[in-house]
């Protein structure tokens, strides 16, 4: 029985995707668009003419338009130029950033709450209309960067847990729940468990799971180390996209991890895939 007939995903969203890892592969990403089972929020980095994220992500491109054929409408496509790609989990951290900056951070802020609001739009949040007047007191009164998600150091809120021998950073409770896959530094990569708990607090329970085996030991143990050059030794990703790192290797986790959200009570569900998480949302989507 398809997952989609017990929990469905309502939407999903990506900043900076990485959904052409399936063409790197030999296979046809707005094929993959094409099956998905829910719509998509896409967020693309820097100038597609000039080395940044793929033009097919625009609101015009092909892989948009393949969504926009099944859900009309509902899907969302808002490029950040003056970005690079990565900036939302890896931009302006501590260590190892891919950019830093007032502009890197008002993008990150940007780029979060347009996330928050397709959610809002797709019934997973509650919708930001109902919360304006709050919302328009709070914008008065926090300056650019002051979310927390922003902070230099970051203590998590959330616990680690496991299922099936699959771990998993888990942070939040409620019917309402959202699976994140980060980028290729994993579940504790940048400021993805900031993000997490963020979510939390905005009444998700939210699940980061530890997919990727770890190359050169990685980021506590899953996909890269926080020093790795993606610019200098990004051929070497190939082998892994390929094998370990691969949907058909990492898609029983994510699925182990969703029979965990179901058995906590999650009835709704959302998806965040960063980068390379795009790419693996966007299998899992035509499954859930």
């Amino acid at each position: 029985m398809h997952l989609s007939k017990e929990v469905s995903f309502v939407g999903c969203a990506s900043p900076h995707p990485s959904i052409h890892i399936e063409s790197m592969l030999g296979k046809d990403p707005v094929a993959l668009a094409a099956a998905t089972k829910c719509p998509w929020a896409l967020f693309p980095a820097g100038k597609a003419d000039d080395g940044g994220d793929s033009h097919m992500y625009d609101s015009d491109g092909t892989l948009i338009q393949a969504l926009e054929e099944k859900f009309p409408g509902m899907n969302v496509s808002k490029r950040f130029p003056n970005v690079p790609h990565g900036f939302v989990t890896r931009g302006s951290i501590k260590e190892h950033a891919a950019a830093s900056g007032a502009d890197v951070t008002k993008a990150v802020e940007e780029c979060v709450a347009e996330i928050n609001d397709f959610f809002a739009k797709c019934g997973l949040l509650c919708h930001a209309g109902k919360e304006s007047a709050a919302s328009e007191i709070s914008m008065s009164c926090c300056p650019s960067g002051a979310a927390g998600y922003l902070a230099a150091d970051h203590a998590d809120e959330g616990s680690v847990g496991s299922i099936d021998g699959v771990s998993y950073y888990q942070v939040g409770s409620g019917p309402n729940g959202l699976l994140v896959c980060g980028d290729v530094w994993g579940w504790n990569g940048g400021r993805i468990r900031a993000l997490a708990d963020d979510w939390a607090k905005k009444g998700l329970s939210v699940w980061v799971p530890k997919a990727l085996p770890a190359f050169e030991g990685g980021t506590d143990g899953d996909g890269l180390p926080p020093a790795f050059n993606i610019h200098d030794r990004g051929a070497e990703l190939g082998p892994l996209l390929g094998g370990d790192w691969g949907v058909e290797t990492v898609m029983p986790k994510f699925k182990a991890v969703i029979k965990a959200m179901k058995t906590a009570g999650v009835k709704k569900m959302g998806f965040v895939g960063v980068c390379y998480g795009a790419w693996v949302g966007m299998h899992l989507s035509k499954e859930v």
